[in-house]
């Protein structure tokens, strides 16, 4: 025996005491207590009494979740008898609720292009339920022959059964035949509530990511409202012809789910675990310790690179960056000494060239004057225009002179000015800075 077999030996006894109980309470309660005419129980005690087991039951039997292992493994089976029977009802009960749903429609007298425009919900609703139910159909023909344990197709066909379920508890809801508050409108909401959980965990059998625990945990709940909505409301049908849900292919389609939910229960306690071999075990934890010694190995070799990688960026600019002292170089005595000598230079050359003008203009007054002296006298008119022209072109070449001799002094030395070439002095600098 294994595990999931030892906690579903103390939870199934459970389980099938409380459907017990609770169709049998409220079976009594609608014999005795139900008025058909306001749709309600004149006297409540016993039917709250029943409600609360159902309602105290199933969160009882939702602790299987958490008792059991939640990482047990069973093999699926889909080829028994507990799979065939059922199935086959379920799959006539929605045929027969399809048929149904159409009759319904067409005694409305209305067509969908004028439900949309009316916002007829109840009628849009049915349309939608009798399609997802026809497709439902072939969900659970799929269980009955593809016998393999992952069947993408029987997963695709699943979402649309609990499409259904769920569609369905939305039209309970908004169909106002019943009154809101009906106590038998909200337990076929719940139970239709619970199926759509149920499949939706069945699906992943399907696709090989099943979840045993909360399978048979949601199983149990939906088997139970399913049960205890639909059995006690056939009994009244039959003994009274009164029908208390919303219709009679509802109610036989909820006994036909609780039947087929509580076959899948019964099959997994058959089913055998999923264990591998102690060679296989000691395989997979070496592999294991193999997996992380690799990834220990890898991170310490991808440090190793980073830190290359950052010694290496750190030297490339080192490398390519300008110091300071290429970008500000500095000021040295020699070159103080070399800018001071410069500016001396300078101060002396304009000084010559100041002292040059000054003889220059002394010395063409002094010719000036002579030449108005000569002018003045009366004597020797003849020779006095030849004196002064031969004074003149004398005074002009010895100008000429002077100021060629002064151009090449300059250009030949910038540190000495006109005025020390023509008296005879040089600069030592000349010397120094040829």
């Amino acid at each position: 025996m294994n595990r999931q077999q030892k906690a579903l030996r103390i939870y199934l006894p459970i389980f099938l005491a409380v459907m017990a109980i609770t169709v049998t309470l409220r079976t009594c309660a609608l014999f005795i207590d139900f008025n058909t005419d306001s749709i309600y129980f004149d006297r409540k005690i016993l039917i709250n009494f029943a409600s609360a087991i159902a309602a105290g039951g199933s969160l009882l039997l939702f602790t299987y979740a958490f008792v059991s292992d939640k990482k047990i493994a069973l093999i699926a089976s889909f080829h028994t008898p507990a799979t065939y029977i059922p199935t086959t009802l379920i799959s006539v009960a929605l045929l027969f609720y399809v048929f149904g749903a159409l009759s319904e429609i067409r005694s409305m007298g209305i067509t969908f292009s004028e439900a949309l425009v009316t916002k007829n919900i109840i009628y849009i609703l049915l349309c939608v339920l009798a399609i997802l139910a026809f497709l439902c159909i072939g969900y659970f023909l799929l269980n009955a022959f593809v016998a393999s344990r992952a069947s993408l197709q029987r997963a695709a066909f699943g979402i649309i059964a609990v499409i259904f379920f769920a569609v369905y508890s939305s039209f309970l809801y908004f169909n106002t035949e019943l009154p809101i508050n009906s106590p038998n409108k909200t337990v076929d909401q719940m139970a239709f509530l619970f199926c759509a959980l149920f499949f939706l965990y069945e699906i992943r059998i399907s696709l090989g990511r099943e979840c045993w625990n909360l399978y048979i945990a949601f199983g149990f709940i939906a088997a139970t409202l399913t049960a205890y909505s639909s059995v006690p409301s056939l009994i009244y049908y039959f003994v009274s012809g009164n029908v208390i849900s919303d219709t009679i292919y509802e109610t036989a389609l909820s006994l036909c789910v609780a039947i087929f939910i509580t076959s899948r229960i019964l099959l997994a306690y058959t089913l055998g675990e999923d264990r591998m071999s102690d060679t296989v075990l000691l395989m997979k934890e070496a592999s294991a310790g193999r997996m992380a010694y690799i990834a220990e190995q890898e991170e310490l070799a991808r440090l190793a690179y980073l830190e290359v990688y950052n010694r290496m960026t750190e030297t490339s600019e080192v490398a390519t960056e300008p110091s300071e002292k290429e970008l500000f170089p500095p000021i040295t005595d020699d070159a103080d000494e070399g800018v001071g000598t410069q500016v001396a230079h300078s101060g002396e050359t304009e000084q010559g060239y100041s002292a040059g003008g000054a003889v220059q203009t002394a010395g063409a007054d002094t010719d000036s004057a002579a030449q108005t002296d000569d002018i003045g006298q009366p004597e020797g008119g003849a020779e006095a225009p030849a004196q002064q022209d031969s004074d003149t072109a004398s005074g002009i070449g010895a100008q000429d002179t002077n100021e060629d001799t002064d151009s090449e002094d300059a250009i030949s030395c910038d540190g000495v000015s006109p005025g020390d070439v023509t008296n005879g002095q040089t600069d030592p600098g000349c010397e120094e800075n040829p």
